[in-house]
């Protein structure tokens, strides 16, 4: 559908207050981070709880922090302020699995969304931040999408119980930049 992505992006928006309460968390977490208000956020999406227990589009555990070393190489003169959410699993105990998973795996200083963040705030966050790590995951894709600037997206399989007879090149947006399994 990306004949369609700008009228997509431009239907597709969130109201006053979820933008303002995204761009407010945005900015706390560059002063939290003791970045300068230019440094670059990035926002680092982290899906495994329920993706390994239906073997969907599972990708490595060094994806994300291959992803975090890719952007500072891609913007060597920038500083960064990372954020990381983990979930929006039905099953909301799985989320706190994927924070673990964060703190084990993640290995640059970042802000994490409180785990009881709402979806719809974390998805603003991912829309309104300069970069999205994405996850393999619908919201993941869905963060990248409509943010339609620099991304980083996983290049695993995608053939499973989810996604039959589907390949990156039609999954992944075409700016992602895609980092092997």
């Amino acid at each position: 559908f990306e004949n369609h992505s700008a009228y997509i992006r431009s239907m597709l928006r969130f109201n006053a207050p979820t933008e303002q309460t995204a761009l407010e968390f945005i900015a706390s977490a560059k002063r939290r981070s003791g970045q300068c208000p230019g440094s670059m956020t990035v926002a680092v999406h982290v899906r495994r709880g329920d993706i390994f227990r239906y073997n969907a589009m599972a990708v490595p555990d060094d994806y994300w922090q291959r992803a975090i070393d890719r952007l500072i190489a891609k913007f060597p003169d920038r500083n960064f302020t990372f954020i990381v959410m983990a979930g929006g699993h039905d099953d909301r105990n799985l989320d706190g699995s994927d924070y673990r998973f964060a703190q084990e795996h993640i290995k640059v200083p970042y802000v994490p969304t409180p785990l009881r963040h709402p979806p719809h705030l974390d998805l603003a966050i991912l829309v309104y931040s300069d970069a999205v790590i994405m996850s393999g995951g619908s919201f993941g894709f869905w963060g990248g999408y409509l943010n339609y600037d620099t991304c980083i997206a996983p290049d695993c399989p995608l053939s499973t119980a989810y996604v039959k007879h589907a390949n990156n090149d039609d999954y992944y947006p075409p700016w992602c930049e895609r980092l092997h399994c």
